[in-house]
Order: structure tokens, then sequence, then C-alpha cells
């Protein structure tokens, strides 16, 4: 059981420190010598560094010097949070932030306004607990929009099986909202056309509107 446990937590890990697809290779604008970016943006670019004093990801809008500092890990301190699944629209980058011990940890989504250099939310979005085995809440799908809207397909299991699946949505400022929730939503479809959410029910459109 402990292998198992270790392995989930291993490939959790790896999982979310992947970088996003198309994102590595150099490019121009803030990104100094060396980073190795994760996500971009027209305006911001998410990038990996390893300097001396350990490994760190930023952002940096482009054309401007300076950096907002997402996360930094000293050497040595062992491994217990890491950021993935970036989305990048406008001024603004979401990701998945998780902290972890050896068979549990929480998921935050976080959203971060990096022309201002501030976090503008950060709400507990997952768990999982005994390595997911007993019980998790993951983070499916989330989108963006460029005034710091968030909104997000969460889906919970106990016992490896499936309990339930909830939509939710949060303006820039204000607290989050219950869209749906049921075993018969697909957990994988989440859209944004101009204004309005859709995702899908037991085979049915749903829509609202973004906050």
């Amino acid at each position: 059981m402990r292998s198992a446990r270790a392995l989930f937590a291993a490939a959790a890990t790896s999982v979310l420190l992947a970088p996003a697809a198309g994102g590595a290779g150099p490019v121009p604008g803030c990104v100094p010598h060396g980073g190795r970016v994760l996500a971009r943006g027209t305006a911001v670019r998410v990038y990996e560094t390893v300097p001396k004093s350990g490994r760190a990801i930023a952002a940096c809008l482009v054309g401007h010097s300076g950096h907002m500092t997402l996360l930094a890990e000293p050497h040595g301190g062992g491994l217990h949070r890491s950021l993935g699944r970036f989305e990048v629209a406008g001024h603004m980058v979401a990701f998945l932030e998780t902290q972890f011990g050896v068979d549990s940890g929480t998921i935050a989504l976080v959203v971060a306004d990096i022309g201002a250099r501030r976090i503008l939310r950060s709400v507990q979005a997952g768990s999982y607990v005994d390595a997911g085995i007993l019980a998790r809440r993951s983070v499916t799908r989330f989108l963006l929009t460029a005034r710091g809207s968030i909104a997000w397909i969460s889906e919970y299991a106990q016992h490896e099986h499936l309990v339930e699946v909830a939509v939710r949505a949060a303006p820039p400022h204000g607290a989050p909202v219950l869209l749906d929730s049921g075993p018969d939503i697909d957990p994988n479809v989440l859209r944004l056309s101009g204004s309005m959410l859709s995702w899908s029910r037991a085979g049915s459109e749903r829509t609202a509107a973004m906050p």
C-alpha cells in the first residue's frame, strides 16, 4: 500500500510540474537568460529558473522589466509545493498550486494579476487523502478571463468511485458560486463564448453567465 501511495504522489507531482503544451523554448521579451517558458499569452510569460538558491517559477509582462515570483523552492528543503496547468488571459495567470505530504495534499486554484504583481484569488478547489484512494477532489477543467474571472469543474470521489461533479465560477472579487452539481456532468467539458459559460450534463448543454 505504501508503494502505491508513493507512486500516486509522484505521478500527481509530475503532472502538475509539466509545462503547458507548446510552451517550451526561448522567447524574446521579459524572460531572463536560461529561463524555461511554461506558459505564454500575448502579454505574459510564465517561466522556470534554477538559480543557485533553488528552483523558482515566475511571471513577467512582455516588454517590461521585473517579475512576479509564483513559487520559490530552496535547495534541501524537500518538495512540498508544486504549480501547474497554467492558463493566461491578458495580464492574468491562473494555475493549480498543490501542497502535499507523504500521501495527502490540498489543491488551490490561484489567480494572479501579473501587471499589479498580486494574487487576486486563492480558493481551495481540490484535495486527496490516502494518496487519493480514500477520497479525492480534483480540478478537471478551468477557464480564465482577462478581467480575472474564473470558472472550473471539480470531481469528488470516495474509494475510487465518483460521487459528484460540480461547476463553479467566481468574479475577480467576491465569493465563488456553485452553478451546477451532479454525477452526470461531463468533467471535461467547459467552454466560454463571449460572456457565457457552457458545460454538459446528461448529454444536454447547460449555460450560465460568467461572473
